[in-house]
């Protein structure tokens, strides 16, 4: 909802919760925006395991040049509270650790990815260092936002002023990936 206010925005919901169907739907959804809304920029944008069908859909659009398909090109992602980190916490081995990364390491050098996540979200460990310590492996231009007090679903004591900043940081980043 938050998107309204600065563009068309193509809202779904899963059924579910397999990663494959999050992929799909995101795909598909891609698609139709993108024939709905053919003179305007796309932005791929998800919450949670929404934000790994995102990126699941770029890797895949990534490969289209090798494939003659044509499928939609996307300006970038805007990714809210990335779960980063699989519960329950701590994970049980090194492997499962970093379970979530290769699909973000996988991103090309020409994608443009805003990360928003809250300093009380568990699948970051509550810890923002988690995210921040990561995007400089990944290829994929990315830029993280920090939302002070909020939690997995960006809620937090003083709302109103939470939306305002993430409105403010989600403008900035679309104003400079077009």
């Amino acid at each position: 909802q938050i998107l309204q206010t600065l563009a068309h925005v193509v809202t779904f919901d899963f059924p579910g919760n397999r990663l494959d169907s999050y992929t799909e739907l995101h795909l598909s959804a891609a698609e139709q925006a993108s024939a709905r809304f053919p003179d305007l920029p796309l932005f791929l944008s998800g919450q949670s395991m929404g934000c790994r069908g995102c990126v699941n859909v770029v890797n895949y659009l990534n490969l289209r040049d090798q494939m003659e398909i044509k499928l939609p090109t996307f300006k970038g992602l805007i990714m809210f509270s990335y779960p980063l980190v699989p519960l329950p916490h701590p994970p049980k081995d090194e492997k499962q650790k970093h379970l979530r990364e290769p699909p973000l390491l996988e991103l090309s050098e020409n994608t443009k990815m805003l990360f928003c996540s809250g300093t009380r979200d568990p699948f970051i460990n509550k810890d923002p260092s988690v995210l921040s310590k990561l995007l400089p492996k990944m290829k994929a231009q990315t830029s993280l936002h920090i939302l002070d007090g909020a939690d997995h679903s960006l809620k937090g004591k003083a709302q109103k002023d939470l939306d305002k900043d993430m409105l403010t940081v989600i403008r900035k980043f679309i104003l400079a990936s077009v």
